[in-house]
């Protein structure tokens, strides 16, 4: 299973985690190898473990897999938007300062972080984009932050009239 985040849980009983298996298989879930110890609540693990799915044939034989979970701390998270006139590079701001130094940041486009948003992107008018954060251990975080860009004022200036030099 993906990574989860405190206060997440993981639902062992996720068919994704056995598609592909016999259909007719019967699945249960447990705390040790020799199947002596059932979890209690597979549809909510909350704790980083191994733990294992015995498959059982409708003929009554059986295997047992390990399945490991990991579920983390999210990371520390700190976010500041930025406002300039003109244009921004993202390479030019520091939007993460005071974040979990170890997580890893990558900037995206939209909310799912589908869009990865290249290192030297240059915000040429506001918007809102999203940091992802992921802790070593795999928990990741997604954040919103913004960018406001003004235009630079315009105007006009006369120019004084020539001074002569007695």
């Amino acid at each position: 299973p993906a990574a989860a985040c405190i206060p997440e849980t993981i639902n062992l009983t996720d068919p994704s985690y056995t598609i592909g298996n016999d259909p007719n298989l019967k699945y249960s879930y447990w705390q040790d190898a020799l199947a002596k110890t059932p979890i209690p609540n597979p549809t909510k693990i909350a704790q980083t473990g191994n733990y294992f799915v015995l498959g059982t044939s409708p003929f009554g034989c059986s295997n047992i897999v390990p399945i490991n979970t990991s579920i983390s701390a999210p990371p520390n998270t700190s976010v500041t938007n930025y406002m300039a006139c003109g244009s921004i590079p993202l390479d030019s701001i520091t939007p993460t300062k005071g974040s979990d130094a170890n997580a890893s940041i990558n900037y995206f486009f939209d909310t799912t972080a589908s869009q990865l948003m290249p290192g030297n992107h240059r915000f040429t008018s506001s918007t809102n984009y999203f940091i992802k954060f992921t802790a070593p251990a795999g928990c990741s975080v997604i954040k919103k932050a913004s960018v406001t860009i003004n235009d630079y004022p315009n105007y006009t200036v006369t120019q004084p009239a020539p001074v002569k030099i007695p």
